[in-house]
């Protein structure tokens, strides 16, 4: 590799640096629980070896009565420990991993394509991709889940190609694995490929002495991994949530408007499980790579899960991916062909409604797609291609600006914005009551997170309430109560602090109560309140 490459890559890397980190603590402009949830555990292993539940050093963590694999909240023990408990040092683990991904595909791509050119375009795409740049910034584990399968897909490769050890390749697999729930089916899924497309080189390897010799310890320490994951799944709780959310535990019924038109002896032939489970499995699947995801803001897409007012990609990377796909089909790119098909099917398989979070790992083939179509846009257009790279630099401004500027007042309500104030708040009133609305999901987490509660202090008064096999909730910590309230508690209650929605705390209330001591509102535009903070007397 030249030094003139290296340059180009290093500012690749800056430039995706900059736009994983910019802001990175107030855009989005609040956390979710799950973020203040791994956030807190990383805070409370660093004080007590334990988690919030007072489990020493778990590999699964229990989050709200749901079980989370612990990989992210170990990734963020060293950027915690160094910068404390915030928003900035919860979320820039996922940003550095995203900024890896970045290197991660450049070597992937240099590997499999033999081009520099190639592979310096997959970096830019990846690094100036939106999809990618917004999970980059939020403390999400599917995004080191990415970077880890990216990376052990990328020594796997140099392996098979006699250029690296195994045990890099097999070792980042195995930790994917305790990352996110869709690894366990993708990272599988992605080895098969890889298994399928050299299966001749491997078949050629195992049936030598000498590899079994050099490569045991970490063939054992990956059916270990392997082993413990499985075993957890079958038969401890944290498995729960893999099993309730596959789309096999569907058990949809025959209609009576079906019955009605069919007669009861032909319907369940046409409308019986195995059809409606195949077209819900189908639907989903096709619908990652519909234009309205991929370049449009489609009507299933949470606020939560994509940049507002524009799809996952550019809308000039559509013309850049049909470019693309001719390159894969003529060049017969297997892999890169087999990674755009599988990436989706862990999403296409739950039975939770549509998400680009579970299929975020579909972001690599389609950057190395684009790469592909830039590449023969520039080999093929000539000077003409300078004029698309003026478009797509304004494209890129275009979706930026959606991001940095406008995206803030859309993500306000669905990051919870607000709540670092409330806490704030409380905390000024420590002699007084607090009832805090539980309408945000988990109010809890964010007060143990912005108030930096004592860990050890909140593991010995845990009154964590299941919910079943889900979610469940914590109705108190010390003299602060989570629940709803009635305008009738607040005319009663003295010297306490209410936090809620405007519609737990209205304005005709306010307008014609005597007890209240102190009030004020949390809003970004004057008339649009997202949170309101009462004291009576």
């Amino acid at each position: 590799m030249n030094k003139r490459v290296l340059i180009l890559l290093g500012i690749i890397c800056l430039v995706g640096l900059f736009l994983r980190t910019y802001r990175l603590a107030d855009l989005p402009n609040g956390l979710t629980w799950d973020e203040a949830a791994l956030g807190y555990n990383a805070y409370s292993l660093l004080q007590t070896g334990k988690d919030e539940h007072g489990t020493a050093w778990p590999l699964v963590f229990k989050s709200f009565g749901d079980y989370k694999p612990g990989a992210y909240v170990y990734w963020s023990l060293p950027f915690i420990a160094a910068l404390d408990l915030n928003s900035f040092s919860t979320r820039l683990p996922s940003a550095i991993a995203g900024v890896a991904a970045i290197v991660g595909l450049f070597l992937l791509a240099g590997q499999v394509y033999q081009s520099n050119r190639i592979a310096l375009l997959s970096a830019f795409v990846l690094a100036v991709s939106p999809w990618h740049i917004f999970y980059s910034r939020g403390a999400w584990e599917v995004n080191l889940f990415v970077t880890l399968l990216l990376f052990s897909l990328y020594f796997i490769m140099r392996f098979l190609t006699a250029k690296g050890p195994l045990w890099p390749g097999l070792l980042l697999a195995g930790v994917s694995l305790y990352t996110y729930q869709a690894a366990k089916l993708l990272t599988p899924l992605v080895f098969i490929l890889v298994c399928l497309l050299n299966w001749g080189k491997i078949r050629a390897l195992i049936s030598q002495k000498q590899f079994w010799r050099t490569h045991f310890p970490v063939l054992l320490f990956t059916a270990l991994l392997l082993g413990f994951l499985g075993w957890q799944n079958l038969f401890s709780a944290s498995g729960n949530r893999l099993t309730r959310l596959s789309i096999f535990n569907y058990r949809p019924g025959i209609s009576e408007t079906d019955i009605s038109i069919e007669g009861p002896q032909l319907a369940p032939f046409f409308h019986n499980r195995i059809d409606q489970t195949i077209r819900l499995i189908t639907s989903r699947y096709l619908y990652h790579f519909s234009p309205e995801v991929l370049f449009f803001e489609g009507p299933v897409q949470t606020i939560r899960g994509h940049i507002p007012r524009m799809g996952m990609l550019y809308l000039l990377d559509s013309f850049l991916i049909l470019a693309g796909l001719i390159v894969i089909i003529r060049k017969r790119d297997w892999l890169t062909g087999g990674l755009l098909l599988f990436s989706p099917v862990p999403a296409a398989l739950t039975l939770a409604e549509f998400s680009t979070t579970r299929s975020l790992f579909l972001v690599i083939p389609i950057s190395l797609t684009i790469a592909l179509g830039l590449e023969w846009l520039i080999t093929h257009l000539g000077k003409w291609s300078i004029l698309f790279g003026i478009l797509y630099c304004f494209n890129l401004a275009y979706g930026l600006d959606l991001y940095f500027n406008h995206a803030v007042k859309v993500w306000a309500n669905e990051f919870n914005f607000g709540q670092e104030a409330a806490v704030d708040t409380i905390l000024k009133y420590p002699k007084s009551n607090v009832i805090y609305t539980d309408v945000f999901g988990q109010p809890y987490i964010y007060y143990l997170f912005y108030a930096k509660y004592p860990p050890a202090q909140y593991q010995a008064q845990d009154r964590f309430i299941d919910g079943g096999v889900d979610v469940g909730r914590v109705d108190r910590i010390d003299d602060i109560e989570f629940r709803q309230y009635s305008l009738q508690d607040m005319r009663l209650s003295k010297n306490t602090v209410f936090v809620g929605a405007p519609y737990n705390i209205p304005d005709e209330y306010l307008n014609n109560a005597d007890n209240i001591e102190s009030y004020q509102q949390i809003a970004l535009e004057p008339d649009k309140p997202l949170l309101r903070i009462l004291k009576t007397r």
